[in-house]
């Protein structure tokens, strides 16, 4: 009887559990929340091993009257792979047609599933609800093994969000395929004030193409992390060039392998950071 629960913030409470012992603790913490009549803000379960079936046990309360009104969701290592990322779009996905049935706009608007393994299959399977979010702002999905066909994917749905405010999408594997998808959508984000993609071999073709895609639009433009990816000077020289005018720039990471590219992209950008002081 917590009708005034607003945060269930579950991470890593079953440290040193059996697998097989979590679905069942965590469906019951579920079916708790769905009895008491609450309406949750933000759903928290990081850190729990609990794999596609402990995402089975949740999807009963991300369809509920419980999560109407949700906001923030953190699924961040819990070894979601193919099969969890695939029956969290089910339940993300019948949440969104209940809402939509019931003349309900979907609340979601912070999306949190690093460290999961879901692979190319798992984000594309993922890729088309996030599409009908229209009020996501923030997606984080680091370290999920996904390859140029699943960053594709994710970037045509964020190309669909206006709200967009985030994308951290680091240490995947973009390559040349991945770094054009983005490339083509990051300047139809006008709020657009965090990116990083840190290692995700974009590699110097990669920096061209996201270059191209600065000097077209992101001016709201903040934060860019791309360190790690292979480039060469030349490449992040483009990226520099491509960024002087961005006004409300205020952090930029070139670091990497190629650490020849750090020195002369700052000497080219310093003088613009000086004039924004």
């Amino acid at each position: 009887d917590k009708a005034t629960l607003k945060k269930a913030l579950w991470a890593d409470m079953f440290t040193g559990r059996l697998r097989s012992e979590i679905p069942p603790a965590v469906e019951a913490l579920c079916d708790g929340v769905i009895a008491s009549g609450t309406q949750l803000d933000e759903l928290d379960l990081s850190d729990n091993a609990f794999g596609p079936d402990g995402i089975m046990a949740v999807t009963r309360l991300l369809t509920s009257p419980a999560c109407y009104k949700l906001h923030t969701l953190k699924l961040h290592n819990n070894g979601l792979g193919i099969g969890g990322g695939k029956i969290l779009a089910k339940a993300l996905g019948e949440s969104i047609d209940i809402a939509t049935k019931e003349g309900r706009e979907f609340p979601i608007h912070t999306i949190i599933l690093g460290r999961n393994r879901l692979e190319s299959e798992g984000a594309m399977a993922l890729a088309p609800v996030f599409a009908r979010m229209v009020h996501l702002e923030s997606i984080t999905m680091f370290q999920n093994f996904v390859s140029g066909t699943g960053v594709e994917a994710l970037a045509n749905a964020f190309g669909n969000l206006n709200d967009m405010k985030v994308i951290d999408l680091n240490d995947n594997t973009f390559k040349e395929q991945g770094g054009i998808a983005m490339a083509k959508v990051l300047p139809l984000l006008p709020f657009l004030h965090t990116v990083n993609f840190d290692d995700c071999l974009l590699q110097s073709e990669g920096f061209h193409h996201l270059a191209a895609a600065f000097e077209q639009g992101c001016d709201s433009l903040e934060r860019l992390s791309l360190a790690h990816n292979d480039a060469e000077a030349e490449a992040g020289l483009a990226v520099a060039r491509a960024l002087r005018n961005k006004k409300s720039l205020a952090y930029i990471n070139l670091d990497g392998r190629c650490s020849s590219l750090l020195v002369p992209a700052v000497a080219f950008l310093l003088p613009f950071f000086e004039r924004s002081l």
